[in-house]
């Protein structure tokens, strides 16, 4: 996965002009977490803390464990989110980080796994699934791959009609779908990823969102 220093600082300045309904996509993703008391949320690739800072907003008792591979991102994430929040630095790809030594009641990532190619993602649901606390959430929001080329091209242009800044998004060509960069970005269909979930053990399994290629779906661990 190739992911520089660079590439984080423009995500910082853009994304929020960039991703369709960030605020509501982040709302959601709060809203599927357990209410537990002293819960451990895991965090994988958290940025600069922006989620970290909505679920320690929503969840006064909860520990999120941000996981990203940006010193830079972390470092702000820390800044942000005070003491209630660890950071670690860690390759999404590799495994040596798959195991964890506090209960798990949920995992969250947002706009992070589809930098992998499908047989990691199938390898990343199975580890998390694993490493769940009985009842816990895994829940994604991602870039979802249309299954067809016509999808593809209703996903580039309600993509290009959501943006705030359209003129800045196409200067940058971040439109995946338009521009797509198999170095960076292996996006897989939303038909794949629930699959993967469902063959990880994972069940309640839903989609909770889907605009211009953007998904948020999960599913639950069986008590």
């Amino acid at each position: 996965m190739s992911w520089s220093e660079n590439d984080s600082a423009e995500f910082v300045e853009l994304g929020p002009n960039f991703v369709p309904d960030r605020d509501v996509q982040m709302q959601i993703l709060c809203d599927l977490i357990p209410s537990l008391e002293g819960a451990h949320v895991v965090e994988l690739c958290c940025g600069e803390g922006l989620l970290s800072a909505h679920l320690l907003t929503r969840f006064p008792d909860m520990t999120v464990h941000g996981y990203d591979g940006s010193p830079l991102m972390l470092r702000r994430a820390q800044s942000r989110n005070a003491n209630r929040f660890k950071a670690v630095l860690f390759d999404l790809a590799a495994s040596d980080w798959r195991t964890f030594s506090f209960p798990v009641h949920a995992i969250v990532s947002s706009l992070a796994i589809h930098h992998l190619d499908g047989e990691q993602k199938r390898e990343l649901f199975r580890d998390m699934s694993q490493c769940l606390s009985p009842g816990g959430m895994l829940a994604v929001a991602d870039i979802a791959q249309p299954a067809t080329a016509q999808g593809t091209i209703l996903a580039a242009r309600q993509w290009d009609d959501s943006v705030l800044n359209r003129d800045a998004f196409e200067q940058a060509q971040w439109n995946l779908f338009r521009y797509p960069d198999p170095e960076t970005d292996r996006p897989s269909t939303l038909f794949d990823q629930l699959r993967w979930l469902y063959e990880a053990g994972l069940r309640d399994i839903d989609v909770y969102y889907m605009k211009a290629g953007h998904a948020i779906f999960g599913g639950v661990k069986p008590l």
